[in-house]
Order: structure tokens, then sequence, then C-alpha cells
């Protein structure tokens, strides 16, 4: 099963190669990697200057 999967996913990613849509895909999901974890991070970081300015006060 595991194998057939793999089979596909490959069969896919070597018709997105010879198609050239393959780089495209990557920087795509790249960049929407690079985005989230961005949008993370300011998330995470607003709660955590917010207890700092607090802390000062």
């Amino acid at each position: 099963m595991l194998r057939l999967i793999r089979r596909w996913v490959f069969s896919i990613i070597k018709y997105l190669f010879s198609r050239g849509l393959f780089l495209v895909v990557v920087f795509a999901i790249f960049g929407s990697v690079v985005g989230f974890a961005y949008n993370l991070g300011n998330f995470l970081k607003t709660p955590l200057n917010m207890t700092e300015e607090v802390r000062l006060e």
C-alpha cells in the first residue's frame, strides 16, 4: 500500500517536473510555509511583548 502511494507520488512529481511546474509548486509550498511560520512567530511574540510591558510598569 505504502509502495503504491510512493510510486503514485513519484509519478506525479515526475510529470510536474517534465512540465516545468515542479519548481513553481516547490516555491509556492516553501513561500506558504515561510509566511505561516512568520505570522505564527509574530502572533506568539505579541503576547510576550505585552506581558513584558506589563511587568516593566
